[in-house]
């Protein structure tokens, strides 16, 4: 089913029905999305899940695939370049605007945030939803819950982040719908992209929402393309602007925390899919791997 919300998304009531509603965004990726969406569907979960995918006016053929899935509630917003500060480009709508979107057009008690290039290890939204249920039934106030992911090829194993204070950073994961709603969701304005997920994670922790990593919950990344910028361990300019703010807002850079390793290993092999669906990316991202490794880059 699609649908345009010129006029804004409504925010609905949650539905008493709908465990979980699994949350992405996608643009001109459909090679990527479709590998992706599958490891939704096969997952296993035994509650009630909803799907939601934000596009941002694709032109790959994405929008009529989506148009043909059932159990699919597909958003068009389309997200184009505009000039920017400097006339440096920028997309019209943030990462976090565009997100706001599928988040306030959700159902479900608990919604899952996922990126239309991650791969799910079966039965991490079982586990997820179950460990984040219990939680909640022994008194925490768990507003949000982390996958524990690895950027692949590149890095070898799973993990999560922590900020500035101890506060678990959610690339990938669960959060609490009515949560997200008492901290109006992700800042629009403050932040293009990067460190809007951290700030996000921040503004949950101070309302006194706990977040939760949920070892065992495993995801496969593809990883970027290197680039100058990843190469050297530096920031690109335009998230540069982003880490400021958040270190302005918080008092401590986001890369003041640290890493969170898991033990686990996937007990399928679905990761395996990101090397038949994007070949070169795979390849060169293994290859800076291998080359930051024993370099010891950052």
């Amino acid at each position: 089913m699609s649908a345009d919300l010129s006029e804004g998304p409504i925010d609905p009531p949650i539905h008493p029905e709908i465990d979980v509603s699994v949350v992405t965004g996608t643009l001109n990726r459909l090679r990527l999305l479709k590998p992706s969406i599958e490891s939704v569907r096969r997952n296993g979960f035994s509650g009630k899940l909803e799907i939601i995918v934000v596009d941002g006016g694709s032109s790959d053929g994405t929008v009529k695939w989506l148009a043909q899935q059932r159990d699919i509630f597909t958003i068009v917003q389309p997200n184009y370049k505009i000039a920017g500060t400097g006339q440096s480009s920028r997309l019209a709508h943030s990462w976090g605007e565009f997100m706001n979107i599928g988040f306030r057009a959700c159902n479900g008690k608990w919604v899952l945030m996922i990126s239309d290039d991650l791969i799910l290890s079966h039965g991490c939204i079982e586990k997820g939803f179950e460990m984040l249920e219990r939680l909640g039934e022994h008194g925490s106030a768990v507003g949000a819950g982390a996958f524990f992911f690895r950027d692949y090829p590149r890095d070898f194993r799973y993990h999560v982040k922590r900020l500035p204070g101890g506060v678990v950073l959610v690339n990938h994961g669960f959060f609490l719908r009515a949560a997200l709603k008492t901290i109006q969701y992700i800042d629009e304005h403050s932040f293009e992209f990067y460190a809007a997920d951290g700030d996000l994670c921040m503004r949950l922790a101070r309302a006194g929402y706990d977040i939760a990593p949920l070892d065992g919950c495993l995801a496969d990344h593809l990883a970027h393309m290197p680039n100058y910028h990843r190469l050297f361990g530096k920031v690109a300019p335009k998230g540069a602007a982003d880490f400021a703010a958040f270190e302005q807002r918080w008092g401590e850079p986001a890369s003041a925390g640290s890493l969170v390793y898991s033990d686990c290993q996937p007990t399928d092999q679905a990761y395996r899919k990101l090397w038949r669906f994007a070949p070169i990316q795979c390849a060169l991202s293994a290859a800076f791997g291998y080359y930051r490794r024993f370099s010891r880059l950052p």
